[in-house]
C-alpha cells in the first residue's frame, strides 16, 4: 500500500392486483429513484430503509446517511462541504479533515437543523446538497461551482459564497423551490444543482454558461428562486447532474439531456448545446434502441449513462480514459445516435441494478451484488489493486494492474472489485463509495484528506483490494429514513442514482414500531416470475378494484415491501400504511383511492414502493401505472 499525503438478487415480484379480481399485472421496483428505500439482509424488523441516496461521494469527501436520518461527512474541509462548522482551514491545512486520522465517528453529524433528518444526499466537486425529512433541500459548501470567479448559485442563493465552513447548513435558508413546492431528489453538479420536485418537474439553479439551467436562456448565474422548472415536455422521474450538462429520466422512460454537449454528452448525435437558447423539449431525446427505455441515470463530469429496461447498459459522452466501457477511447453520441454503439459488456447473464458516473470512470452495481468499475484508475480509484500506468511493450505483473480499463479491453477483462455485496455506488473524482448488505460502507481510491474515512490518508485499492479494509466507521448502520426519490444516484454523485442508487413524494420517516399489517385479499392465481428488468411494464393498463383498492402482492420471505404510494395527477398521493416484514407470506399492501379519485378515463400515474431484494438488497422504486375504471 502507498501512502501518500500531499498526492493528490433473488426475485422482486411486485402485482398491482384488483382487490375483487384474483387477475393482476406483475410490477417492478426499477432501480431508478434512489431514494427510495428497503431493508437489511436477513433483518426481521429493521426500523429504518435503505436508499441508493444514502451515500455520495464527491472531490476530496463522502457522506452518508445513517439509519436515524442524521448524516456523516468525512474528508477534506476545504469550502465547507463537511458542513460541520469548524473553522476555515488555511493553505494546505488539514486540521479539520475528517477520517484522516480519526474514526470517522468522533467527528459530529451535519447540523440540518432542529428536528430535521435527511432523506438523500448528493454531492460534487465543491458542494452537497440533502433532501430533508419535509421535502425541503439544503446545499452547502461553495457556492461558486469549479472556477475561480464571482459566479455563485449553486447552493440555491446568490448570496453568501461558502456555507459549512464557520458555521453549519441550518443557520442560512433552506433552496427556494417554489411557493409550496417540495422537492423528492436532489442532484449536485460541478457548476449547477437540479432536483425533481414534488409536482414532477425538475428544477435547477446555479451557473448557466452553457444552458446547464434549461430556462432557455444565456443568463448567469440563476437563483432557485428566479430559474423556473425546465420544459422537458413530460413529468420526471429523476435527474442527474455533470460539470455543465444535466440528464432527467421521464416517467414514460425517455432520457432527454441538457447543457453543454462538446463531448455528446447529451446524446443527441451532435455537439450543440441545448436549453441556452431553446426549451431542452426542442432537442431530441437521447436514443436508447428499439423499443428500448431507461430505468436509470447517471451523468459523470462530460459522460452520461443510462440503464435499460432489459438491465443492459448504455453511455456517451467523452471517452478518453474508457470510462465509457466499450474497450475503446471514442466519444460517443456527438456524431452518432447513442443506440448506434454497443451496449457495456457486463459479463455473462448479467444485469445492471446500480450505476454512478464520476470524473473520467464509472461504476456499476450487478444483480448479483458486485461492483464493476472502468475509465481512469492512475489513483486506484477502481479498486483493482494497480495503478501505475504501463508503458508500451511492459507487460502488467498481474491481471488486476491497469492504469485505465476499458480503453482498450472490457470491463470483463478483470474480476470485479473484491468488497462484498453491494446495494449502490457513488463515485466521486478521486475516488468511490460502496453502500452493501451488510448496512457499511466501503470506500477506495484516493485516501488525502480522509476521503474514504479509514483514519489515514492511504489509498485503497493500489496493491490490495477495498475487501481487505474494514468499512467506513459511521458509528451506526447506513440507510435513509423515508421512501423519496432522490441519486443515485443514486446519483450520485447521482446515480442514480432513479436509483439510483439507488434511489417519490416525500414522506415522514417510518415509525419505529411497525403497524398492524393491512388484513390479506385472495392471492392472484399466477405471478411473474421474470427478472426485476422485464417486469417494468410502464404504461400499463391497471384496472382499479370496484372498492377503490390497488395492491402490491409480495410472494415471499425473499421480498418484503413496506409502504405503496400511488399519485394522481390532480387529486394528491394516497398511501399505505407502513408496516414490518411480517412472519407469513403472501402479503399485500393495498391503498384505497377515495371515490373522488378514482378515474373515470384512463389516466397515468405513479407506484411507488419500498422493498427488499434479500441477495441484492435493493430498495426501490417507481413504475409508471395507467388506472382505469
Amino acid at each position: 500500500m502507498h501512502t501518500h499525503r500531499q498526492r493528490g438478487r433473488t426475485d422482486l415480484v411486485l402485482g398491482v392486483v384488483l382487490a375483487t379480481v384474483a387477475s393482476m399485472i406483475a410490477l417492478a421496483a426499477s432501480s431508478f429513484l434512489p431514494n427510495a428505500r428497503g431493508e437489511s439482509a436477513g433483518s426481521t424488523t429493521p426500523d429504518r430503509r435503505l436508499a441508493s441516496g444514502s451515500i455520495a461521494a464527491g472531490y476530496m469527501n463522502s457522506c452518508a446517511i445513517l439509519a436515524n436520518g442524521s448524516l456523516r461527512c468525512w474528508g477534506g474541509a476545504d469550502h465547507g462541504v463537511l458542513g460541520l462548522g469548524t473553522g476555515v482551514p488555511g493553505p494546505g491545512d488539514t486540521q479539520f479533515d475528517v477520517g484522516d486520522n480519526e474514526a470517522v465517528s468522533t467527528v459530529s453529524t451535519v447540523n440540518l437543523g432542529v428536528g430535521r433528518t435527511a432523506r438523500s444526499i448528493a454531492m460534487r466537486y465543491k458542494h452537497a446538497c440533502a433532501v430533508l425529512d419535509n421535502g425541503s433541500v439544503r446545499c452547502w459548501g461553495n457556492g461558486q461551482g469549479d472556477v475561480d470567479t464571482d459566479l455563485e448559485g449553486v447552493l440555491g442563493t446568490l448570496g453568501k459564497r461558502i456555507v459549512g465552513d464557520n458555521e453549519t447548513p441550518a443557520s442560512e435558508p433552506v433552496v427556494d423551490l417554489g411557493a409550496g413546492r417540495t422537492a423528492k431528489s436532489v442532484t449536485a453538479g460541478w457548476l449547477q444543482s437540479c432536483a425533481v420536485l414534488d409536482n414532477d418537474q425538475v428544477k435547477c439553479w446555479g451557473q448557466n454558461n452553457a444552458g446547464q439551467i434549461g430556462a432557455n436562456t444565456f443568463t448567469t448565474p440563476l437563483a432557485a428562486s428566479a430559474s423556473g422548472t425546465v420544459d422537458l415536455g413530460g413529468s420526471a422521474a429523476a435527474v442527474s447532474s455533470g460539470r455543465m450538462h444535466n440528464c432527467a429520466l421521464l416517467t414514460n422512460g425517455q432520457v432527454r439531456c441538457w447543457g453543454q454537449n462538446n463531448a455528446g454528452q447529451l446524446g443527441t448525435g451532435n455537439t450543440e448545446n441545448i436549453g441556452d437558447n431553446e426549451a431542452v423539449s426542442a432537442g431530441a431525446a437521447v436514443s436508447l434502441g428499439a423499443g428500448r427505455t431507461a430505468t436509470a441515470i447517471a451523468v459523470g463530469y462530460e459522460h452520461s449513462c443510462a440503464i435499460l429496461d432489459n438491465g443492459q447498459l448504455r453511455c456517451w459522452g467523452a471517452n478518453g480514459s474508457g470510462q465509457l466501457g466499450l474497450g475503446n477511447t471514442t466519444a460517443v453520441g456527438d456524431n452518432e445516435a447513442v443506440s448506434s454503439v454497443a451496449t457495456v459488456d457486463l459479463g455473462a447473464g448479467r444485469t445492471a441494478v446500480n450505476v454512478s458516473a464520476g470524473y473520467d470512470n464509472t461504476c456499476v452495481v450487478l444483480d448479483n451484488g458486485a461492483v464493476r468499475c472502468w475509465g481512469s484508475n492512475h489513483i486506484a480509484q477502481l479498486g483493482l489493486g494497480g495503478e501505475v500506468p504501463l508503458q508500451p511493450g511492459e507487460v502488467a505483473p498481474d491481471e488486476n494492474y491497469h492504469a485505465a480499463l476499458g480503453d482498450n479491453e472490457q470491463p470483463t477483462s478483470v474480476p470485479a472489485i473484491s468488497l462484498g455485496t453491494a446495494t449502490a455506488v457513488a463515485t466521486g473524482t478521486y475516488h468511490s463509495c460502496a453502500m452493501l448488505t451488510t448496512l457499511s460502507v466501503q470506500c477506495w481510491g484516493a485516501g488525502n484528506n480522509g476521503r474514504t474515512g479509514h483514519g489515514n490518508t492511504d489509498r485503497v485499492g493500489d496493491n490490495e483490494t477495498p475487501g481487505d479494509y474494514a468499512g467506513v466507521n459511521l458509528g451506526g448502520s447506513v440507510g435513509a429514513t423515508t421512501t423519496t426519490t432522490t441519486t443515485t444516484t443514486t446519483t450520485t454523485t447521482t446515480t442514480t442514482t432513479v436509483a439510483p442508487t439507488s434511489s417519490t413524494t416525500p414522506t415522514t420517516a417510518a415509525p419505529a414500531a411497525p403497524a398492524p399489517a393491512p388484513t390479506p385479499t385472495p392471492a392472484p392465481a399466477s405471478v411473474d416470475t421474470r427478472p426485476p428488468y422485464l417486469r417494468m411494464w410502464r404504461g400499463t393498463p391497471v384496472r382499479v378494484g370496484r372498492d377503490g383498492r390497488v395492491c402490491v402482492f409480495l410472494t415471499s420471505d425473499e421480498v418484503a415491501i413496506t409502504a405503496l404510494a400511488i399519485n394522481i395527477p390532480g387529486k394528491g398521493e394516497f398511501r399505505s400504511p407502513v408496516v414490518g416484514v411480517g412472519p407469513t407470506f403472501p402479503q399485500f399492501l393495498c391503498v384505497t383511492l377515495p371515490r373522488s379519485a378514482r378515474p373515470t378515463r384512463p389516466v397515468r400515474t405513479m407506484f411507488t414502493a419500498a422493498g427488499l431484494d434479500r441477495a441484492v438488497n435493493m430498495a426501490f422504486d417507481q413504475a409508471s401505472i395507467v388506472l382505469t375504471r
